[in-house]
C-alpha cells in the first residue's frame, strides 16, 4: 500500500493511494477486506458446490471409455466365434525384432474376413533414437487375456488398420459375454459382414 503523508488525515477520514493514482477513503477499504474475509471463511463451501456442480457435468471414466459393440465394430470387417488353440512367444529381439504372441485359432462360425492366426507385439528390440519414447504393447492385450482352449468373440480389422489394430484384432470377448452373445449370434445369422470378405 501506498500512502501520502500529506493525505493520510483529512478531516477526521483517512486515505490512501491506489495503483492508478486515485485517493481512496479506508472505509472503502476496511469494507473491501472484511468482505473478503467473509468470502474466506466460506470458501471451503463455495470450493464444495463449485465442485459438485463442475463433476456432475463431466461424464464419468466408464461412460467415456466404454463403447457398445455396435460402435466397436463400426469398422470391422468380419466377427467370428473360435477357440483358441494355441498361444506361443516368438522372440526376435536378437535379430533386431520383437517379442511376439502367436496366436492360432480354430474358428467355429464367422462372417466376412476372418484370421485363423494373428501375432502380436509384447515387447520391443531394436535400437531407438535418444529422446524416442519405449513402444508400448496394444492396450488391448494388457486389459484383456487370452486363454488356450477359450472361446472368444473376435472382431477384425481391415489391412489398412493394422497399425491401429496390431494383430488385426479389433477387440474381442469371451463367447458367454450375455453383453455381446445375442447381438453377435443375430450378426452371424444375418451373415452381416459378408461383403467385407475380400478385403
Amino acid at each position: 500500500m501506498i500512502t501520502r503523508e500529506s493525505d493520510k488525515k483529512l478531516g477526521q477520514q483517512a486515505f490512501y493511494v491506489n495503483s492508478k493514482d486515485e485517493i481512496v477513503p479506508l472505509f472503502c477499504v476496511a469494507k473491501i477486506f472484511l468482505e473478503s474475509e467473509i468470502i474466506m471463511k466460506n470458501a471451503s463451501m463455495y470450493c464444495l458446490v463449485f465442485f459438485f456442480i463442475f463433476s456432475s457435468s463431466i461424464p464419468s471414466s466408464s461412460a467415456v471409455d466404454a463403447y457398445s459393440p455396435e460402435e466397436t465394430a463400426s469398422g470391422a470387417v468380419g466377427l467370428a466365434l473360435a477357440k483358441v488353440e494355441g498361444i506361443q512367444e516368438k522372440d526376435q529381439r536378437p535379430v533386431d525384432g520383437n517379442l511376439l504372441v502367436c496366436v492360432s485359432l480354430k474358428v467355429e462360425k464367422g462372417s466376412g474376413k476372418i484370421l485363423q492366426e494373428f501375432s502380436y507385439p509384447k515387447a520391443f528390440g531394436g535400437r531407438r533414437f535418444p529422446g524416442f519414447p519405449e513402444p508400448k504393447p496394444p492396450e488391448l492385450f494388457t486389459k484383456k487375456e487370452l486363454k488356450v482352449e477359450g472361446r472368444y468373440w473376435f472382431l477384425f480389422a481391415p489391412k489398412t488398420e493394422q497399425e491401429k489394430y496390431p494383430g488385426g484384432i479389433i477387440d474381442f470377448w469371451s463367447a458367454d459375454d450375455p453383453a455381446v452373445q445375442p447381438l453377435f449370434q443375430k450378426w452371424l445369422s444375418e451373415d452381416r459382414f459378408k461383403g467385407n470378405s475380400e478385403k
